[in-house]
């Protein structure tokens, strides 16, 4: 490495720690799992309730929770909420496994009889796209379709609060920006949940979740993609294997 390219890495490198620095010191929590447990990483914010049984396998980082499609779920504490009605990030990676219908992916909201504060994330197998949700009353309604892109597996949905702005991310793309009419204030009886939401009519989540963070403030999309984990990438820097030769392949 020439010392005009070492002095690039240099910077390069120093102004990426600081940067994760920086995100990392406004995490309200943070479930990596890769401890096989339900804790916050920072062991600050109160652990996630489980239900069903959840099988703790292979994850972006080390571990994720696996989820049977049938009775497992996951609950985080409801004292977010008081995060939720102010500048926030909330940001999780899921995978698919093969499943048919309408698939319940994350919710929060109180009941499912009405449009009030919610916003959910759901899967049409049909359409293969997901639909994003938000809301404060029924005059306050929006909601986003995009395509799942089904040559990868693990699939990162970011959604960002900036004053009266809500935009909404998938595999690090944004797909909509969103302009409220009001601030929305989330149900205080609502959980930020994965895979039980109060609406029957579509399935529990039938895959993987994993790297489940809160920040509290608006990263930009610049932060965004530079804490992305690059699942399903090879991040080897050996391009060229001679034969009689091996090397360690880094995902």
């Amino acid at each position: 490495m020439g010392l005009k390219n070492l002095y690039l890495f240099c910077i390069v490198f120093f102004l990426t720690s600081i940067l994760s620095s920086v995100i990392t010191q406004d995490k309200v929590f943070e479930f990596n799992f890769n401890d096989c447990t339900f804790e916050d990483a920072s062991v600050e914010f109160p652990g996630i309730t489980p239900g069903g049984n959840p099988t703790c396998e292979c994850g972006i980082n080390g571990k994720s929770y696996h989820l049977d499609g049938t009775s497992d779920f996951l609950t985080v504490s409801n004292l977010s909420n008081s995060y939720l009605s102010e500048n926030f990030t909330l940001d999780f990676y899921f995978w698919l496994d093969q499943s048919s219908g309408e698939i319940d992916i994350f919710s929060h909201r109180n009941g499912c009889s009405n449009l009030d504060s919610l916003m959910a994330l759901r899967y049409f197998s049909t359409n293969n796209e997901i639909l994003f949700e938000i809301s404060s009353n029924v005059n306050n309604y929006f909601s986003v379709r995009a395509p799942i892109n089904n040559n990868i597996c693990w699939h990162r949905f970011t959604l960002v609060k900036f004053n009266l702005e809500y935009l909404v991310y998938l595999d690090n793309k944004l797909i909509k920006k969103i302009i409220s009419r009001e601030n929305i204030v989330f149900s205080k009886l609502a959980e930020i949940t994965f895979a039980n939401s109060p609406c029957t009519t579509a399935q529990k989540l039938n895959g993987r979740i994993d790297e489940i963070s809160l920040f509290g403030r608006a990263l930009s999309e610049i932060e965004i993609k530079g804490i992305y984990y690059f699942p399903d990438q090879i991040v080897t820097d050996n391009t060229t294997i001679f034969k009689g030769e091996s090397i360690t392949l880094e995902t």
